[in-house]
């Protein structure tokens, strides 16, 4: 019974760890008040509040989404920490976390779309080099000075 149990945190284990790394990649903030990045991109102001506009809501909403998330992970844990396992009740939660999981990156990539029609397709593809040329830089610096690489 331990020995199953175990398999089954494993498992689980395993299909979280992706995604808790694709999430500390995230870009995250406010990147057009960073003037260097505002001017490469010659954002207006108009797309500036837009640009904030569009972060507040799907902040408030990701906040939540982030929430729920870790109540659902919460909720798994205790079934999966239960001396008796319920294979049915597990897979129903185990659902749950993927829904809700699923759900924030729906809000994350909407913010993008969001971003990609603000911007339009020239300085969306600007932006994705400056993020491109930062994560180089991040590793660069990274591998430099001895710290761990980043995925």
């Amino acid at each position: 019974m331990l020995r199953n149990t175990l398999w089954a945190a494993l498992v689980v284990l395993l299909m979280v760890a992706p995604t808790l790394v694709y999430g500390q990649h995230m870009a995250s903030g406010k990147w057009w008040r960073i003037p260097d990045v505002a001017k490469s991109l010659n954002l207006s102001d108009k797309e500036v509040q837009q640009l904030e506009e569009a972060f507040r809501h799907s902040r408030r909403r990701l906040i939540q989404l982030k929430g729920q998330v870790e109540s659902e992970q919460f909720e798994l844990e205790n079934l999966m920490d239960s001396k008796s396992l319920d294979d049915d009740a597990v897979h129903k939660q185990y659902e749950r976390l993927e829904k809700a999981r699923s759900d924030l990156g729906t809000e994350r990539f909407r913010f993008l779309l969001k971003v990609r029609k603000i911007v339009g397709y020239e300085r969306f593809q600007g932006l994705v080099s400056l993020k491109k040329r930062h994560l180089r830089k991040q590793r660069r610096y990274r591998k430099q000075n001895g710290l761990t690489p980043m995925e």
